[in-house]
């Protein structure tokens, strides 16, 4: 594990839920939506996979906006990432978005 190890991003995706709950819509709009967006470049495939699966549940608390805005476009381009478990991840989580309602229609039809 050197510096750059995903094993710190990882523990921090595990409980990205909770945390976006304790810390509000605008703390993790400005403090930790983007840190986790920064995920989806890391050369570790199973970290990427890894923020797929998990960034609905921060989207509870970010709310449609955000989740279209910011969120949604990022998972959409995992969608071409060359490792079929990101991609399968990206699925997903577009899935869990949408069922959640946190996606427009035009969201999920254009995308």
């Amino acid at each position: 594990h050197g510096p750059h190890s995903a094993a710190p991003k990882t523990a921090l995706l595990r409980r990205l839920g909770p945390l976006t709950e304790f810390v509000g819509r605008d703390g993790s709009a400005s403090r930790l939506l983007p840190l986790v967006l920064t995920f989806l470049n890391d050369r570790d495939p199973l970290l990427r996979a890894a923020f797929c699966a998990t960034v609905p549940a921060a989207c509870v608390v970010l709310g449609r906006g955000a989740t279209e805005q910011f969120v949604a476009p990022c998972v959409e381009n995992a969608l071409a990432d060359g490792d079929a478990r990101v991609v399968c991840a990206a699925l997903d989580g577009l899935r869990r978005l949408a069922d959640a309602g946190l996606l427009g229609r035009a969201s999920v039809v254009e995308g």
